[in-house]
């Protein structure tokens, strides 16, 4: 809109491309952030750049690790956690996913695939993080149980039957979630009391 600084309109329009975030919502942030003292925009602006420059992923799990804070071996605090449960790894489609399940009580490790197998869109198993994975078991014989906790999808099912079919030579035990997810769902729009009975009742595949 000519009648909005080119700056702020620049601000507005980022903003209106951040996930259910439409342009009114995007121009009531922009305003905010206008209207903001110099200490937190500084502050603001700050953070935003530091998500570039030092989030980066662990070498174990593929999870996020700050380069600030993390252990210098490049892991995540839940990878250099002593306290975790080492016998059991979940496997997730996304880091952002770890969140959702940490809120769960969950304690045990994670592996992060980085996507999930979909022909139609081009993502195929050299996509994802499944070698890795598999290195993980080879060299740690701590490891007693695979949690796959993929999307309950096509996607999903099609990602965790190649997992189990990677793995049926590994002495693992291998379990998904339980049916508590609707078809069709996806991990980030469940509900914790859900998600909790879902781990409960995984069952083996």
């Amino acid at each position: 809109m000519d009648s909005i600084p080119k700056t702020l309109e620049n601000i507005i329009s980022d903003l209106s491309k951040l996930p259910g975030i439409g342009r009114r919502t995007a121009e009531r942030l922009a305003i905010f952030l206008l209207e903001s003292d110099s200490l937190f925009l500084k502050s603001f602006s700050k953070n935003i750049n530091n998500l570039d420059e030092k989030i980066s992923e662990c070498e174990i799990c593929h999870c996020f690790i700050d380069l600030d804070t993390d252990s210098i071996e490049n892991q995540c605090l839940i990878c250099s956690d002593s306290s975790r449960n080492k016998k059991i790894v979940c496997v997730l489609k996304k880091p952002s996913d770890v969140i959702i399940f940490e809120r769960t009580g969950y304690n045990g490790l994670y592996h992060i695939l980085g996507n999930l197998i979909s022909p139609i869109d081009g993502i195929n198993e050299e996509d994802l993080n499944v070698t890795t994975l598999i290195d993980r078991l080879n060299i740690n014989d701590e490891i007693q149980e695979i949690l796959i906790a993929t999307d309950a999808s096509i996607e999903g099912d099609s990602t965790a039957l190649l997992i189990s079919e990677k793995l049926k030579d590994n002495q693992v035990k291998i379990s998904r979630l339980a049916r508590g997810l609707p078809i069709g769902g996806t991990i980030e729009h469940v509900d914790q009391t859900t998600l909790s009975k879902s781990i409960d009742d995984r069952i083996e595949l």
